[in-house]
């Protein structure tokens, strides 16, 4: 059985714009122009891999750009719910079963009326068969026998109007056809109604409501539509490009032309000025390069701190870089050596006093080889007996180095971990 008869798995069908969109002229003249130009490569080819039909050299990408500059353009724009969502992708999926048949499936002739029913008693759970599995198995076993039939008279010429009732109601199937349309929409609405969080009465109203917008809209692509509007909204809502990999450091300039440039280049496959895979390669280098160079004076802090650090009274300096001092002496003798399972108590924060983890403050100690740490403590811990309480000044080079670890360590960070070596375990 082909999992087309579930709408997440089945592939929107695109028609044809009547308008074009023709390639997008640029000139680049910085790196963050070029960064901004890749970024919009990457998503407009992944958009077109993923919406765009497989077997047609049609482009419809107005409708998509349209609605990304519109959400980009409005400031009273608001992301739609995730019903009102529903709503609309559904409206391209019943789109798509009036074109190409049931299921995709040629030899199933789309029917308005029973598909709608069945899809609004599949949110309401209201089943006229004796049970889901009952008409799964009758909708299988059909599919089956007829898969790869091409029927007389093709599917898409089966219109779908904007009648989706908001009330469960019986039908009478009369046909094996209507029973094929009917068993399709209720399966599909039923697994709304059990997949999305939530679920009520005023969310099926949402949902048909959105739905029958959609689908007398005169829009030929709900689903795209759908996804360039939040494009745009999310390109809206900050002036920074990419601050996630720059852990929230604002060093790239949004410019929504170039970016919009990017998604249509993308999608109409141009690779003049840089091809997909070009893009790909160079967005994460240049954003890697960014990064590096935002956290450059948090290395120069850090070696600051710590050249001044070594000075004081009571800090030891290895041959390494690792700092210590000894907060408070043990009574015991042995060392751990690199491969010993320690228990210890610790508490670490950045040079201005930032705690990033600490087990004194969950409460429990913890235990870990210290072949499984970082540098710093694999070193550091062996010179601790049992019962000592060290305060290490870890250098960059001994922590997490250029890559930094998380949101809160950032490459080059020098880090202070005060720990007490409770046990050595083995």
């Amino acid at each position: 059985m082909k999992k087309t008869i579930l709408f997440v798995a089945a592939v929107a069908t695109m028609l044809s714009c009547s308008k074009q969109i023709k390639v997008q002229e640029v000139s680049l003249t910085s790196e963050n122009d070029s960064i901004n130009y890749t970024f919009g490569i990457i998503n407009g080819v992944q958009i077109k891999n993923q919406f765009f039909p497989t077997d047609s050299s049609e482009t419809p990408i107005l409708e998509f750009v349209e609605a990304m500059d519109e959400a980009f353009n409005n400031k009273e724009f608001k992301e739609p719910s995730e019903y009102e969502k529903v709503g609309k992708q559904f409206a391209d999926f019943f789109k798509q079963q009036a074109k190409e048949g049931v299921a995709n499936n040629k030899a199933w002739k789309y029917n308005n009326n029973f598909m709608l029913q069945g899809f609004v008693n599949g949110l309401y759970g209201y089943n006229i068969f004796d049970s889901t599995f009952v008409a799964q198995t009758y909708f299988q076993e059909k599919y089956s026998q007829t898969a790869g039939d091409v029927q007389p008279e093709k599917a898409s010429e089966s219109k779908v109007k904007a009648n989706c009732p908001k009330k469960a109601g019986d039908m009478s199937l009369e046909t094996e056809i209507d029973s094929i349309n009917y068993i399709c929409g209720y399966i599909n609405g039923e697994m709304v109604a059990t997949m999305m969080p939530n679920f009520s009465q005023d969310s099926i109203g949402i949902i048909v409501d959105n739905l029958n917008e959609e689908l007398s809209s005169g829009k030929k692509y709900p689903m795209l539509v759908n996804v360039g509007q939040s494009v745009g909204h999310s390109l809206a809502k900050d002036e920074y490009l990419l601050t996630n990999y720059l852990f929230d450091q604002q060093l790239i300039a949004r410019n929504y032309d170039l970016i919009r440039a990017g998604f249509i280049n993308g999608m109409l496959n141009d690779d003049k000025i840089i091809s997909a895979d070009e893009a790909n390669m160079y967005l994460n280098t240049a954003v890697e390069k960014k990064r590096l160079e935002a956290c450059k004076p948090n290395q120069l802090a850090g070696e600051k701190f710590l050249a001044e650090n070594a000075l004081r009274e009571g800090v030891h300096v290895t041959e390494s870089g690792l700092q210590y001092e000894i907060l408070e002496a043990g009574k015991g003798h042995v060392h751990p050596a690199d491969t010993s399972r320690v228990k210890v108590h610790y508490h670490g924060t950045l040079i201005d006093g930032k705690v990033f983890d600490s087990s004194v403050e969950r409460g429990e100690p913890a235990t870990f080889g210290l072949n499984q740490v970082i540098r710093g403590w694999t070193e550091g811990v062996q010179l601790m007996v049992e019962g000592d309480k060290f305060r290490f000044y870890i250098p960059y080079q001994l922590a997490y180095g250029e890559r930094g670890a998380g949101q809160d360590i950032l490459p080059y960070s020098a880090l202070i971990f005060d720990v007490e070596l409770i046990e050595i375990v083995k």
